[in-house]
């Protein structure tokens, strides 16, 4: 289990001790701050997750703090996180100001333990429903952007990035290169080894292809035997050179399906992007389409650019290699 984080502020106060010790018995972990430091806490929410309560002592908050307090509340990371203070009489003073601030408990010092606990325990198990509730729907979010066969990033991930990649690539005047990756006759190898066969095969390639790759750039499997490439900073140059010495990887590369070692090859398709002539990332897509249908069309097991001097299919435009 995750550490399970209790902050507590101006912790000498007898009741915020005694909750204290009685959390850290349930196997909570006690963090003791200061008032500032808990107001300069990230707002990022993966940071801060493992957070359940922040239990404050009342020392008489100035204005300012008021604010802070506020502030804090208005934190990404700090929705539903429970803000519970103790203090005195003039704390219960302050009730309503505090409330209107987003303090969701108000506790005299003077309470028991025992009574201190049961106001208490109703806000850390909505914190505990909604951090369960946030980790499963952080996993749909995960699942709903991988290819479950291959573990690869997919079509919906890909788009996305392409998409961020081509607006910042614009914005600094960067290359980019978008490339389409299909398995040549992948029709043979599903009608020779079945669909099971086929699905190595597409694991072990999607596995090659994200092993050349560099670091930062990303591979995904869009559908069937088809995969897509995001290079980043790379002019045509660049590109056709990083994914010339993928395409003989791929051709010299054994591949195991049902007790078999097979060689396949693949074809690829570059479109490039060096900062003005292509209006979006969907036309840079289209280029990359066309380019692969080209190296498929002149005898497969090849790589194609294509780029945006002049019109489709012109001679100035195709470069096999």
């Amino acid at each position: 289990m995750k550490d399970r984080i209790v902050i507590t502020v101006n912790s000498f106060w007898p009741l915020v001790k005694s909750l204290s010790s009685s959390l850290k018995s349930q196997g909570y972990t006690i963090m003791p701050m200061d008032f500032g430091e808990l107001a300069a806490l990230e707002d990022d929410f993966s940071k801060n997750r493992d957070l359940y309560l922040v239990l404050i002592g009342d020392l008489g908050l100035s204005p300012g703090k008021v604010e802070q307090l506020a502030t804090l509340k208005s934190k990404r990371f700090s929705v539903s996180l429970p803000m519970v203070f103790v203090g005195g009489m003039n704390v219960m003073l302050r009730a309503r100001t505090y409330l209107s601030e987003g303090v969701d408990e108000i506790l005299p010092a003077d309470m028991s333990v025992e009574e201190a606990f049961s106001r208490i325990e109703p806000h850390l198990r909505n914190r505990q429903a909604f951090l369960d509730l946030y980790r499963v729907t952080a996993r749909l979010r995960e699942l709903s952007l991988t290819d479950e066969l291959t573990g690869l990033p997919n079509r919906r991930w890909f788009i996305r990035d392409l998409k961020k990649g081509f607006e910042m690539a614009k914005r600094l005047r960067a290359p980019l290169a978008c490339i389409l990756i299909d398995i040549d006759d992948f029709k043979e190898v599903n009608d020779t080894y079945g669909h099971t066969g086929g699905d190595a095969i597409i694991t072990q390639f999607g596995l090659l292809i994200n092993g050349i790759k560099r670091a930062y750039d990303i591979v995904s499997r869009l559908g069937g035997d088809e995969f897509g490439w995001i290079l980043f900073n790379a002019d045509r140059d660049k590109a056709c050179s990083v994914v010339e010495r993928a395409r003989k990887i791929v051709s010299m590369h054994r591949f195991s399906v049902k007790d078999h070692q097979i060689n396949i090859t693949a074809s690829f398709g570059v479109a490039t992007f060096s900062g003005d002539g292509i209006k979006s990332h969907e036309v840079l897509i289209e280029m990359a389409d066309k380019a692969l249908y080209i190296a498929k069309d002149r005898g497969k097991d090849s790589v194609v650019t294509y780029d945006a001097e002049g019109e489709p299919g012109e001679t100035g435009n195709i470069e096999i290699s």
